[in-house]
């Protein structure tokens, strides 16, 4: 079960006062499309984890090699399973980047609703991206440690498009947790101030319907 309630966004939190200073867990690069707009929502992702690792001891530096055809990233050696690569920053620090394909369905539901999702292969991926036949919803996902021990997921999507916009997300263990949830509990009182998880059309489904299905 998927509870999780939205918030309408206009800047990523490092970019306001009330919340500068929450921890970055890691950022996440999607690319995502729609099979299927009604019940049950049928949705293809690819998403690109980047998790920020301290330098390892000694400070050796691992180099990469040119992206292979079909364009995943990979590095000295063979990427293992999973598309994973360890990427060296110009201080020293490294990144890690893991990739996934994932096939989701999803039941009707606002703040809460079932959600089945399980990882497929890039090349099954691709044969739904084509079948598809629009581009995809581009994003880029940042995740936020909250004091609560919850995490904000926070969205950029589709950006230099004329639809851009943001928002963020929370998700819960029950739906009482939810309801009682307050933002201002975690100093993000005035960042989380436009609740949309009731209002409809608010779904990445329903954007994917206005900007690709019913426009290309």
């Amino acid at each position: 079960m998927e509870i999780e309630r939205k918030w309408m966004v206009k800047r990523w939190p490092e970019e306001t006062q009330a919340a500068a200073n929450l921890p970055l867990l890691y950022t996440e690069l999607q690319e995502q499309g729609y099979l299927h707009t009604s019940v049950p929502v049928v949705r293809i992702r690819r998403e690109e984890r980047i998790t920020e690792n301290a330098a390892p001891a000694g400070g050796d530096r691992i180099t990469e090699n040119a992206a292979p055809a079909g364009g995943d990233r990979i590095t000295e050696n063979a990427a293992p399973a999973g598309d994973d690569c360890i990427c060296a920053a110009h201080d020293g620090a490294q990144s890690t980047t893991h990739v996934q394909y994932i096939l989701c369905f999803k039941s009707a539901g606002r703040l809460a609703r079932q959600e089945i999702e399980m990882e497929i292969s890039k090349e099954k991926f691709l044969e739904l991206k084509e079948m598809i036949g629009h581009p995809l919803i581009q994003k880029v996902r940042k995740v936020y440690a909250l004091p609560d021990g919850l995490s904000l997921e926070v969205n950029l999507v589709d950006e230099g498009l004329p639809s851009q916009f943001m928002y963020a997300e929370v998700e819960y263990d029950s739906i009482e947790s939810a309801k009682g949830w307050d933002p201002a509990s975690v100093g993000l009182g005035s960042y989380l101030n436009d609740d949309v998880t009731n209002q409809p059309g608010q779904s990445m489904s329903a954007y994917w319907v206005q900007t690709r299905q019913n426009v290309l």
